[in-house]
């Protein structure tokens, strides 16, 4: 979940061309998660940047489904994209409203003969946009990483307006991000730089949700209501703060309007996209909508990370994860609550939003996200770069800069 923030209009994106066994795991003990985090902070792999962080935009669209607000028109996917940069890229500050997205140079070229890179898809939380996660982006670029994200249409803060429909159909989301890549893949500017072997994909909130879909995990609408008969408390059974709807908004659009009726009968469908390889999942939202037969069916890693203080998805059904699944790791670390996952905050937005901008006293945001993003990194080095090192080892690795390729380096 994510609050409303500036809108950010897409933009031409001027990149130069480039030549071309089964295990379950419990949550672990607090005080191995904290030594865990200090290790990695002591690291500093996410706060030492090997190159300068890129970015871009691009405006896209997915011509099978329609605009939510314009039914002549297609579904919007507005994206940006960040990339390791040529070395003498000049960044600088990126905010929007009260949030300090981070350091990037805006359309800044790449490295002559880069290659191609592994990519992670990026799936913000609901109400928020792609740049909510730019600090985890930009710990993946600035280590030879592509990645991506898309604005969700109806559910996103770079839109006029949020819609019914954004916060009630949840896996129009998983669409969202597939089509993201058929795009990229098809689009000359970046194609030639994505190696098709390696691509991961990370979320927040509801885009932790949107992330487990695309690993393989299925909705289950029917053991979703059940949940929320026996535990009316969750927040995930009604309305988010994020949303200027109430539930009866919700109901009468669900059972009356006839786009939303086409989407309900597809809401169990599989939205597992094989390409994907691995999947880091941070506070994930709705974890009892996923049907308990296709957790226990997913065939690639997951990455859990989920605050002890969060109020809004409990840690307790998300740890639920380790008994419906074989093959995830679940960090929950103590004191962190929901919206630690969003952007810094500036003096103003502590002041105004406390809700969003304030953590936890001991809670320092900046580090937290330092954190988190290095556990992000060696997480996609690990899934995403073996199955490379066997392919260069046989003579078939896809060609890569060793400069910039996370892969060429342990």
């Amino acid at each position: 979940m994510s609050p409303r923030s500036t809108r950010h209009p897409s933009s031409p994106v001027r990149i130069p061309a480039v030549p071309h066994g089964r295990r379950q795991r419990r949550s672990r003990a607090w005080l191995l998660v904290v030594l865990g985090w200090f290790m990695l902070a002591t690291l500093g792999v996410a706060e030492r940047r090997e190159h300068p962080v890129g970015r871009a935009h691009a405006a896209y669209s997915d011509d099978s489904r329609q605009d939510w607000n314009d039914p002549t028109r297609p579904r919007p996917l507005s994206a940006t994209v960040w990339y390791p940069a040529a070395r003498d890229s000049r960044e600088q500050p990126w905010q929007a409203g009260v949030f300090e997205f981070g350091m990037i140079a805006p359309d800044a070229p790449m490295p002559a003969g880069v290659g191609r890179l592994p990519l992670v898809l990026v799936s913000h939380g609901t109400g928020g946009s792609a740049p909510q996660l730019s600090w985890l982006a930009e710990a993946l670029a600035g280590q030879g990483f592509l990645v991506a994200g898309v604005n969700h249409h109806g559910n996103t803060a770079a839109e006029a307006r949020t819609l019914v429909a954004g916060f009630t159909l949840w896996w129009e989301r998983a669409r969202d991000v597939s089509v993201l890549l058929d795009r990229l893949l098809a689009d000359p500017r970046f194609a030639d730089l994505i190696d098709p072997d390696r691509i991961g994909v990370a979320g927040f909130s509801i885009g932790g949700f949107t992330a487990m879909l695309l690993a393989g995990a299925r909705v289950d609408l029917d053991a979703f209501h059940a949940h929320c008969r026996e535990h009316s408390g969750d927040h995930t059974c009604r309305p988010p703060p994020e949303s200027a709807q109430t539930e009866e908004d919700f109901q009468r659009f669900l059972a009356g309007d006839r786009r939303a009726l086409a989407s309900l009968r597809t809401a169990a469908d599989s939205y597992r996209d094989p390409r994907v390889r691995a999947a880091f999942v941070m506070a994930p939202a709705l974890m009892p909508a996923l049907s308990d037969e296709s957790l226990r069916g997913l065939d690639l890693p997951v990455q859990v990370v989920t605050g002890a203080a969060d109020t809004l998805v409990l840690p307790g059904f998300v740890q639920a994860l380790a008994r419906r699944m074989d093959r995830v790791d679940i960090d929950t670390l103590p004191g962190v609550g929901h919206y630690a996952f969003l952007a810094p905050c500036n003096d103003a937005g502590v002041e105004q939003l406390a809700r969003f901008c304030v953590d936890a006293p001991g809670i320092d945001r900046r580090q937290l996200h330092h954190r988190v993003a290095a556990h992000a990194v060696a997480f996609f080095k690990r899934q995403l770069c073996q199955a490379h090192r066997n392919d260069a080892a046989a003579g078939t690795a896809s060609d890569t800069h060793e400069e910039v390729d996370p892969c060429s380096t342990p």
